[in-house]
């Protein structure tokens, strides 16, 4: 009975074993083992602090990811997303400006499943020193002020600020205020106004520490004229030269100060320009004469100065042609008149003479108020701008005027 019952046990242990056999086998074939490749995880970046006491920063920071490779049952590989791994790039002890390579490890997946692989192994992580520079402040208003006022260069205190910040941004930075506005005001403005970072096109900067963060702002607001500047010539060029012309780098400037002093003046003198002998052009800065009290706009003290001269030069010409006008009524030039050619010496600038011919000269006598008979008439001449006559040979012709109709 004993030996019965042995035999049935075993065999019992035997169906057992086979049914767990036979489960797995079956469970095998309904939730094999796979691979699953999980792209794009996340890189968490640890001990930033390190690097920060390192007096660097991460320069371009960007989310790092890498491809996971996972072993598994089908049911659990399913289930699994990237944000359940964790990986991570551990920065202590990278304190170098530049590109680092860094370590990447992953460092758990979920429960039951095997890591396989991962790429990449290492992340390129580029870091900058962090520096500080004082910057001076700029100042950003808008608007005018109300006619016949001018705002001043703004004063602000403090004049600089300190900005922190990663290298690449502080190198290329400028300081700007918050707009002050000037619309229509006829006095002082004074504000305190923030202070931001800007690139160089207007663009605001971040990532950047600013101390202090505000400013105070104070815009003088003056009395403005605009005002005409003579210039005060001294002495002759040299011999045989003239003065052709006197160009100044500025007709008027814009003087401002008290409204009543502004008022009484019209125009501003130089200091005496000495061209006492000049055989040339000749350029000159000339200082500015300004009444006590008055300033002018962009601290102009003084002006440039061109004295064009031109050389003297003589030209002899021969007029064929004398034009007789105002001659009395029922009287004619008798046939035994002759009118002489004429030779003329001119003088003038010399780009004038030069071009000068004997069609530009008109040479005539007045014949007004004289009567029958022989008549000594001076020959006079019409001549071009620039041209003065130096010379007339001959000076006088000897006129006969006799009635009209022919009879003596």
């Amino acid at each position: 009975m004993a030996r019965i019952t042995d035999k049935e046990i075993n065999i019992r242990i035997i169906s057992v074993i086979f049914a767990v056999v036979l489960w797995l086998y079956v469970a095998s074939e309904q939730n094999p083992m796979e691979y699953k490749n999980i792209k794009e995880v996340s890189v968490q970046l640890i001990n930033l602090e390190s690097v920060a006491k390192s007096g660097l920063v991460i320069k371009d920071e960007q989310v790092y990811k890498v491809d996971v490779t996972l072993q598994g049952k089908r049911s659990i590989l399913s289930e699994v997303k990237a944000t359940d791994i964790r990986v991570e790039a551990d920065l202590r002890g990278f304190n170098q400006k530049g590109v680092n390579s860094i370590p990447v490890e992953v460092k758990g997946v979920p429960t039951n499943v095997e890591l396989v692989d991962f790429t990449p192994k290492n992340i390129k992580v580029s870091l900058e020193p962090i520096i500080s520079v004082q910057v001076p402040v700029g100042v950003n208003t808008t608007g005018r002020p109300k006619d016949g006022y001018t705002s001043l260069q703004p004063v602000v205190t403090p004049g600089e600020v300190l900005v922190k910040g990663p290298e690449s941004l502080v190198g290329n930075i400028k300081v700007q205020t918050a707009a002050l506005k000037l619309d229509g005001t006829s006095g002082d403005v004074k504000e305190v106004l923030p202070v931001k970072v800007v690139d160089q096109d207007g663009n605001e900067i971040t990532g950047v520490e600013i101390s202090p963060n505000i400013v105070e702002v104070d815009v003088p607001v003056r009395r403005t004229k605009e005002v005409k500047v003579d210039v005060v010539i001294q002495g002759e060029p040299a011999q045989g030269y003239e003065i052709v012309n006197i160009l100044q780098g500025r007709q008027t400037v814009v003087a401002y100060g008290d409204q009543n002093l502004i008022d009484s003046i019209d125009r501003i003198v130089t200091k005496p320009v000495n061209i006492a002998g000049i055989e040339q052009d000749s350029s000159y800065q000339a200082d500015l004469i300004i009444p006590e009290g008055v300033s002018l706009i962009g601290n102009i003290s003084r002006i440039d100065v061109n004295v064009r001269i031109e050389k003297i030069i003589a030209k002899k010409l021969i007029i064929e042609r004398i034009t007789p006008v105002n001659m009395g009524k029922g009287l004619r030039i008798g046939d035994n008149t002759e009118l002489p050619r004429v030779q003329m010496t001119l003088e003038g600038r010399e780009s004038i003479i030069n071009r000068l011919t004997a069609n530009d000269i008109n040479i005539y006598v007045d014949l007004k108020d004289l009567g029958r008979g022989s008549h000594n008439v001076p020959l006079q001449a019409d001549l071009p701008d620039g041209v003065s006559k130096k010379a007339l040979e001959p000076d006088k012709v000897e006129i006969e005027l006799v009635p009209a109709n022919g009879s003596e």
